[in-house]
């Protein structure tokens, strides 16, 4: 079967700087996934913007036999002024998209990744992780060929991250390849996994043949005095401590609501099985 996308000796630096990747060698199958595993610095975002065309090689070939693209960098921000409406039918109408098809088809998936407060806020009045969401939707507008994705989990809440791997699963069963950078375990049991560590691929586990839902990384928060407004509301301890398992994407929240309330922060630390209440 011929690759949707396939890397040969791929080698990138910019200007006389070091070598951001290294002999990078990898070709992609029509309806698989890969995850691209790694550290800040190991080259995944570079790596991904070569896979995509935004960025060509210094040494070595890349060959694309994809008809359409869809691409979510790891760092971008989309125009604070504009609404999500005039974003998306912007870029679907650059992608190809019949105008009447467009509205349609945002409305659906920013609906399945719970885009709040909706569509026709302006982007920037909206969280990160809503500002996220909405980089996924226009990436995901259309079936694409290929789906390439850095960090697609930054910022997302526990129901948003199972959307967008249903999402990605009914891709794969159209016939989409995608491939996807990870600094962490956030998807578990879903692809090939490869490791990238100073610009090369380092080892290549056997591929899983089954998709399952991410393993979303869980954060045990103790707190003390007033309870803040949180659904679920936390379970109670013997010497009067509240204790939350909250998905890591919504730490930051739970701490706003704990201070807003004055409640004291007695603990934030990685989930384990002794910390179920």
């Amino acid at each position: 079967m011929q690759p949707v996308l396939e890397l040969s000796g791929v080698s990138k630096r910019y200007r006389r700087g070091p070598w951001v990747l290294d002999g990078v060698s990898l070709a992609l199958e029509p309806g698989t996934l890969t995850q691209i595993r790694g550290g800040n610095g190991s080259g995944k975002s570079t790596l991904l913007r070569v896979a995509g065309g935004l960025s060509r090689p210094t040494r070595g070939s890349v060959r694309r036999d994809a008809g359409s693209l869809g691409f979510v960098p790891d760092r971008a921000l989309p125009p604070a002024r504009m609404t999500g409406r005039d974003y998306l039918a912007r870029l679907g109408r650059l992608a190809g998209m019949h105008p009447a098809a467009v509205g349609p088809a945002a409305e659906a998936i920013t609906e399945r990744l719970g885009l709040v407060p909706g569509l026709d806020a302006p982007l920037g009045s909206l969280s990160r992780g809503n500002q996220r969401k909405v980089l996924l939707a226009q990436a995901l507008l259309r079936p694409a060929d290929l789906v390439v994705l850095d960090e697609p989990f930054t910022a997302l809440d526990a129901e948003a991250a199972t959307a967008l791997t249903e999402v990605l699963q009914e891709r794969l069963r159209q016939g989409a390849t995608v491939l996807v950078a990870l600094h962490g375990d956030e998807l578990d049991n879903f692809g090939r996994v490869l490791a990238l560590e100073a610009g090369a691929i380092a080892e290549a586990p056997p591929a899983v043949e089954t998709a399952g839902s991410p393993r979303l990384r869980q954060v045990v928060v103790d707190l003390a005095g007033p309870r803040p407004e949180w659904t679920p509301g936390g379970s109670s301890l013997p010497d009067g401590r509240t204790r939350y398992l909250v998905a890591e994407a919504d730490v930051e929240r739970l701490l706003a609501a704990a201070l807003a309330v004055h409640a004291r922060v007695l603990r934030v630390a990685a989930a384990d099985p002794e910390d179920e209440p």
